[in-house]
């Protein structure tokens, strides 16, 4: 679980860019395998979408695709499962889905913010939200154009807005991407192939699984992706 830069080294001097990736190449390879993953995943979702709609996959992704806001895909695969499924496998599809919600969050995340490193983490990268990261820039140019009565310091990050992920961190992200992709792989076998019953049984026998498909009212689910 990553912390806070605030926590790990608040005073830490920090870099951002496109090369913090290079700078850690054996961070920035966990990073890649997880996003690879849901590359995967990805895939998986938008062919077991094509066949609840009925068409050939290639529209499927297609359509899929297109869309790019991560509710707006959830709906679309919530939707599907309500009208395309058989009523017996719905509660399983919601819980695959519930349980690769992490994971999918994570890898969004990974995709769409921003990465740093600092020297006095030499096993870290940081991870900051765009939002964090576009309110220092103006801050930065502010004070650079010399408007010191608007920023009369010298501008700083919010430590405890940047996330340090260590390898370790990072190892624990892949382990659960991994998993969300055993997951979907076992359900695109559920809806194609002859050991579909094999594949069922085996999603039900899993215990984490089977937290997904108690009661919605006792359930507690992970946070999903944002917008």
């Amino acid at each position: 679980m990553p912390n806070p830069l605030s926590k790990v080294k608040p005073d830490a001097k920090i870099y951002m860019g496109p090369d913090a990736l290079i700078v850690r190449p054996h961070l920035a390879a966990l990073v890649m395998q997880i996003i690879s993953h849901w590359s995967y995943i990805e895939s998986f979702k938008a062919d077991l979408l094509a066949l609840m709609i009925r068409t050939h996959e290639s529209i499927g992704l297609a359509i899929y695709q297109s869309v790019k806001s991560p509710t707006a895909k959830r709906a679309i695969i919530e939707a599907a499962i309500t009208e395309g499924s058989a009523e017996k496998d719905r509660p399983l599809f919601r819980a695959v889905m519930k349980a690769t919600a992490a994971s999918e969050r994570r890898r969004h995340e990974f995709a769409h913010h921003l990465w740093g490193y600092t020297d006095a983490l030499e096993d870290a990268l940081l991870l900051v939200d765009p939002k964090t990261y576009l309110h220092f820039s103006k801050a930065l140019t502010e004070h650079e154009a010399g408007r010191k009565q608007i920023n009369p310091s010298w501008p700083e990050y919010d430590a405890t807005a940047i996330q340090v992920f260590t390898e370790s961190d990072l190892l624990q992200d892949v382990e659960d991407a991994q998993q969300a992709d055993a997951w979907m792989g076992i359900l695109f076998e559920m809806c194609h192939f002859w050991s579909s019953e094999t594949a069922r049984q085996q999603l039900l026998s899993d215990p984490r699984i089977q937290q997904f498909l108690q009661p919605q009212s006792t359930q507690n689910s992970p946070s999903e992706p944002s917008k």
